[in-house]
């Protein structure tokens, strides 16, 4: 795993992959305080990852608020 600092910020490429299909995000930022790992929906819909009834949600909170 190659992290890079840019803006002060760490970041790194990540693959997932899902039921025979792969997809690779790069420039995801590592927030070493989070209590959860959150991934937008939109980046990985095409690959067959999405929320289906009955899921759980998890609510996320920041400095900046919800």
């Amino acid at each position: 795993m190659k992290l890079e600092l840019v803006n002060r910020l760490l970041e790194v490429e990540m693959t997932i992959s899902y039921k025979g299909k792969m997809r690779i995000i790069d420039k995801l930022v590592i927030d070493t305080g989070a209590a959860h790992t959150l991934i937008s929906s939109d980046i990985v819909e095409d690959i067959g990852i999405y929320f289906e009834n009955g899921d759980p949600l998890v609510s996320a909170y920041g400095i900046g608020g919800e």
